[in-house]
């Protein structure tokens, strides 16, 4: 009954005198316009009005936790960057004395023996070491007196705090893995090892480094077996060299000029040759040349002049295993034709009188003419017999191949009794 007097009530509800502007309302004037500041205050109360204070009081804590969380994750770093800089103290000498290549990888140093070098400090951009750097290699001179048990230790002591886990160290002659000191760091391995006076490093996958490169060598050892039973052929009986050639392998020869080899009368008139092999299903070339008579010296020294002559920068070297005895390892950088060769011409001047014949009234002897190809390695061979030095070089190539290159390298022999065409 009550909602019904109120809603009758409603319809005698009395009207409200609308007021014109400037007129006054108990002493008060009303204005003909409200301002735009006044509604923007009116807004804002109710804005204000409208959140409870719990929200507030809320909000207010999520911007102070988010400041506190990035303040813990900056101190974090600081103190990670404090350990390893510690760590590493002593170790590193600056913060640029990083391996070219491996930008997380430290040049080894030590107070006492001195600070690595890079091999290929003066030909860094050259087109064959920027390949080898790409190819996830790069190689270092191992301070005098230092050796591969230095090396080792001080990459244990200083890998850590840059965030690289050790893996395993594997002894050379290890059946079924490769030699070397392995490291893993963000799904990436890295591989430590020496040759002979230089410090090697290789970029390689996670799993390679946990197992020691375990599946190459079955790869490698799998390849070898295949070439080694297939049905091939041997090499011309003139030739001082025995090897079984694979059939998907086809062998030249061309005549070539031993310097030296006049002056000894055993070696006298006899027709030296060098073979050139090509691997049918792939571009790999190898070619295996007399070089020089032996004259006592180390085979390295060969190993310069046959590169300094055949216009190829010298790399790093190293002594290399064969079934004969002796032999010299060498990586070597093609620096272009000769005749485009920066090394300056040397003009000499003869007198036609003097030209024709020596002191003996015999002729001169010719000039060895080496052939003008572009290697990506040589081994330096020593036919002990014949006291001449051969040089087995793989030609540089596209694809990279070198299996035929591996196989003539572990089964090259001495022939039993070298012969030569009269």
């Amino acid at each position: 009954m009550g909602a019904g007097f109120f809603g009758f009530m409603k319809l005698f509800k009395k009207k409200k005198k609308p007021y014109k502007a400037g007129s006054k309302v108990s002493g008060f004037s009303l204005a003909s316009k409200s301002t735009g500041k006044s509604k923007k205050k009116k807004k804002s109360r109710i804005i204000f009005r409208g959140l409870h204070t719990r929200q507030i009081f809320g909000f207010v804590l999520i911007i102070i936790a988010l400041i506190f969380s990035v303040y813990v994750v900056y101190q974090s770093a600081q103190i990670v960057l404090k350990i390893r800089k510690k760590s590493t103290e002593g170790y590193i000498k600056s913060e640029e004395d990083f391996i070219v290549g491996f930008n997380d990888v430290p040049i080894y140093y030590d107070k006492a023996y001195g600070e690595a070098e890079f091999v290929f400090k003066n030909n860094l951009y050259n087109e064959h070491v920027q390949k080898f750097l790409n190819e996830g290699y790069s190689v270092y001179r191992m301070p005098v007196n230092a050796s591969i048990s230095d090396i080792y230790l001080y990459y244990q002591n200083v890998l850590p705090g840059l965030g690289w886990t050790y893996v395993l160290e594997i002894e050379p002659g290890t059946e079924g893995m490769k030699y070397g000191q392995y490291w893993v760091k963000d799904g990436v391995g890295l591989r430590i090892y020496s040759r002979i006076n230089d410090i090697w490093y290789q970029r390689l996958s996670e799993n390679d480094a946990r197992t020691g490169l375990a599946e190459q060598v079955l790869i490698e050892t799998e390849r070898e077996q295949i070439l080694s039973e297939s049905e091939g052929y041997d090499l011309l009986p003139s030739f001082p060299w025995q090897l079984k050639v694979p059939e998907n392998v086809t062998v030249s020869y061309s005549s070539i000029i031993v310097q030296g080899a006049s002056t000894i009368e055993d070696l006298q008139e006899r027709d030296f040759q060098y073979a050139h092999f090509n691997k049918l299903d792939t571009d790999e070339e190898v070619v295996l040349m007399p070089y020089k008579i032996y004259d006592g010296t180390s085979l390295y020294n060969y190993a310069r002049d046959f590169s300094k002559e055949t216009n190829h920068h010298l790399g790093h070297a190293y002594e290399a295993a064969t079934s004969f005895g002796s032999a010299m390892e060498v990586n070597v950088d093609y620096l272009g034709p000769i005749e485009d060769s920066e090394e300056p011409e040397i003009e000499i001047e003869v007198d036609e009188e003097d030209q024709a014949v020596d002191d003996e009234g015999s002729v001169p002897e010719a000039v060895q003419q080496l052939p003008d190809i572009p290697y990506d390695r040589i081994l330096v061979l020593l036919h002990d017999d014949i006291k001449v030095v051969y040089v087995m070089a793989l030609v540089d190539s596209d694809s990279g191949s070198e299996d035929f290159y591996q196989y003539a390298k572990e089964n090259l022999d001495l022939s039993i009794a070298p012969k030569y065409d009269d």
